[in-house]
């Protein structure tokens, strides 16, 4: 509680875990995630459409979140502010980089999140 301080996310959390401890459960999860349908987390409470990149991520997959500042970045960068345009951004940088678009996914949001103005000014401005 003295981190979430929410009764209902705590109970998620334990209900989830839960969950999982049942084998016959891990093996709907790991059919999902074959499908690459994460939609299927959104079953559990506080579970939506940009948690479920976080949850795959935080789970060792190669995901990234479509948060507001990766959306940000990915229209920076000319492939749109969607989902699939940030996953463009991480892939491409992932790739030239030779680092796993998860850890792209972790470096570029920090750093968004360090440095919120950023994008917001105009391309002359920014340095």
């Amino acid at each position: 509680m003295k981190h979430l301080n929410n009764p209902k996310k705590i109970d998620a959390i334990i209900s989830m875990a839960t969950w999982l401890t049942d084998d016959r459960n891990w093996v709907q999860v790991k059919a999902a995630l074959k499908a690459n349908n994460l939609s299927f987390f959104r079953q559990f409470p506080f579970i939506g459409p940009i948690t479920q990149y976080h949850l795959a991520r935080n789970i060792g997959l190669d995901y990234a979140k479509p948060d507001r500042w990766l959306l940000r970045e990915a229209e920076y960068f000319g492939y749109g502010p969607t989902a699939l345009g940030v996953k463009a951004t991480v892939d491409f940088i992932a790739k030239s980089r030779g680092h796993r678009p998860g850890v792209i996914d972790c470096v570029l949001w920090r750093w968004a999140e360090q440095h919120p103005w950023y994008f917001e000014q105009d391309d002359e401005d920014a340095t």
